[in-house]
């Protein structure tokens, strides 16, 4: 991340990657496919995320349910580091290349996600899914965009965001 972030990239091998981790170019292409996959390290971990998750018990398919989710979500980036977290999403916003690949990755989690939310509630129906997926992960998103455009940059700040910008949903509906 370092070094893409300091050189852009395009202008970073994965050689260079490869030097400066202590390793090979034959094992960096054993974990990553492509220096894009490198890059985008967090999404892979979401993914395995999503395989493994079960809602708590007796959770109806709402928001609530997939909560718990992107808590352990934030709970990985806290235990890694904000300050990677930071520096990928600051390269994607400033890498044409990335940002594609950063979308494509989001398209294929929201796919995985329905697929695993199908498979815990067989008796929901699509929108009965898709809905609370969609806002849990656009409440995600605006919460780690406040973040980083905010003065404090900790791990704790990003949960506390998340659990307010969760919380401000309320606010949100209308009747009618």
């Amino acid at each position: 991340m370092r070094l893409i972030d300091e050189r852009g990239f395009d202008a970073t091998t994965v050689d260079d990657i490869a030097a400066a981790a202590g390793i090979s170019q034959r094992t960096f292409f054993r974990y990553f496919p492509a220096k894009e996959d490198a890059v985008l390290l967090p999404h892979r971990e979401f993914e395995e995320l999503i395989d493994e998750y079960t809602p708590p018990d007796d959770a109806p398919m709402t928001i609530d349910a997939v909560d718990a989710l992107y808590e352990s979500q934030i709970d990985f980036l806290v235990r890694t580091s904000p300050e990677t977290s930071l520096a990928v999403q600051r390269i994607v916003e400033h890498e044409p290349k990335l940002r594609d690949a950063a979308l494509a990755r989001e398209c294929a989690i929201s796919r995985r996600l329905f697929q695993r939310f199908q498979i815990l509630y067989p008796d929901a129906d699509e929108l009965a899914i898709r809905v609370p997926l969609e806002v849990a992960a656009g409440v995600y998103r605006a919460a780690r965009q406040s973040w980083r455009a905010g003065d404090d940059l900790s791990a704790s700040e990003l949960q506390r965001r998340y659990r307010e910008a969760r919380g401000r949903l309320g606010h949100l509906a209308t009747s009618g």
